[in-house]
């Protein structure tokens, strides 16, 4: 019923985008990103969510006043292009396989499809960013609100997950260690927030932060549980290593860390002790049915074994879809690699791995650099939000799959292309800045 209701409202701001501004569109796709995956498709392929965005996005002309100087251009195209291009090769590899008589599981109009659904969060962030290259700030700040809005829902689905009695939460998401990797990357997002907000903000970052935190222990993703510590980590580090004055802030912080670690134990539930403990070979918690190392983690061992395995055969790759097939021919399991670095490496070979991790260094910078230039608490308090979130998602992806699915990283690209067209200074009062879009 819920998702129903999304997909109405969903609806309605494609058609209100249409006859009159993009703004409905460009905050309806950044809060409902998520919750697509609840929706319907009524008719088909037309109607699915994503699609209906895509139409949104890509055929509202911008309406919003011309900006002074030179144009915007998109940031991190050229290794974005790179790492599409490594995909497209891997398509090619894959057709080459076919030609030469190698079956496969999977069809190629499924391999295309995949690399469509690849690159289809880019295709989001080029559309969103030609959008927001002429907009007003006011519609910038408010995408960026309605986005923190929709991350702190997740958190509370989690818990109602869990209320109602759920194994393992998932939110709108579904798929557990991917809702996971979600829930790890708010945590790190509200507490850039957190760091920078004044005493009455502050109370609602840390609000949603617990939300975020609170989706990642009743995931139980043991993924997520790592992809969390580093990403604070990241942003603690960044905010006390390139951060001038806020001495009090920093203080506070050091604080609370003490208290945490001095109370752990009690912080954190019995069942994702258990759990953490069980993946090292702890004993098996009363009325658990679990064996000694749980049927997971010994898989994962055995898949990037097989992975490697793979590569070291031919490192030019296999094609795009191929790492399931090529993975139970070893193990015996028609499984993916659970690592989005070994499935590439496998898929993509070489030169599609590098591509990638070249990708995620590029965007490492991008954020930095953006963060130390900037002049304002709200361009900084993103771009060090963006970095926690990126951290989290490119650690968490070292145990799933889902590194390129548009539901879990596509607020992410959202919110980058509001941060490349957010101004770095203050606005002047009375600027043609503060118009409602």
């Amino acid at each position: 019923m819920i998702g129903t209701l999304f997909y109405v409202l969903l609806v309605a701001c494609v058609v209100a985008a249409l006859l009159r501004h993009p703004a409905p569109i460009l905050c309806a796709s950044i809060f409902l990103m998520p919750m697509t995956q609840a929706m319907p498709s009524p008719i088909g392929v037309v109607s699915v969510p994503i699609n209906l965005m895509l139409v949104g996005l890509a055929f509202v002309p911008p309406r919003s006043r011309a900006r002074i100087g030179e144009p915007r251009r998109l940031p991190l195209r050229t290794p974005i292009m790179i790492l599409v291009l490594m995909m497209l090769l891997g398509l090619v590899i894959r057709m080459i396989g076919e030609a030469r008589g190698q079956l496969y599981v999977t069809s190629f109009l499924q391999a295309v499809h995949s690399t469509w659904y690849l690159v289809l969060a880019w295709v989001v962030y080029a559309l969103v960013f030609r959008q927001l290259s002429r907009a007003p700030q006011s519609l910038i700040r408010r995408m960026v609100v309605i986005c923190q809005v929709s991350c702190a829902a997740e958190g509370v689905v989690a818990i109602v997950d869990q209320l109602r009695g759920a194994e393992r939460a998932t939110g709108y998401l579904q798929e557990v260690n991917s809702a996971g990797a979600y829930y790890s990357s708010t945590v790190a997002f509200f507490l850039a927030y957190t760091l920078f907000a004044g005493m009455r903000g502050r109370v609602a970052y840390i609000a949603a932060m617990l939300l975020g935190l609170a989706g990642v222990v009743n995931s139980i993703s043991r993924g997520a549980m790592v992809s969390t510590a580093v990403s604070c980590a990241l942003v603690l580090a960044v905010f006390f290593t390139a951060t001038r004055k806020r001495t009090g802030t920093k203080v506070l912080v050091v604080v609370a860390a003490l208290v945490i670690a001095v109370n752990a134990s009690l912080l954190i539930p019995q069942r994702t002790i258990d759990r953490v403990l069980l993946t090292f070979g702890g004993t098996v918690p009363q009325g658990e049915e679990e064996t000694k190392i749980d049927d997971s983690s010994h898989q994962r061992l055995l898949f990037w074994k097989a992975g490697w395995q793979l590569f070291t055969e031919w490192p030019l790759g296999y094609g795009t879809d191929t790492f399931p097939q090529l993975n139970e021919g070893i193990t015996g399991y028609r499984k993916a690699a659970h690592n989005v670095y070994v499935s590439t490496l496998v898929e993509f070979g070489a030169q599609g791995c590098l591509a990638l991790l070249a990708l995620v260094i590029a965007v490492f910078v991008y954020l930095r650099n953006t963060y130390v230039q900037a002049e304002t608490d709200e361009k900084r308090s993103l771009a060090l939000g963006l970095m926690g979130w990126w951290a989290a998602h490119a650690t968490a992806h070292f145990f799933i799959s889902a590194f390129f699915d548009v539901l879990i990283y596509g607020q992410f690209w959202m919110l980058l292309a509001c941060l490349a067209c957010m101004e770095s200074k203050p606005s002047a009062v009375g600027s043609v800045e503060t118009q409602v879009a």
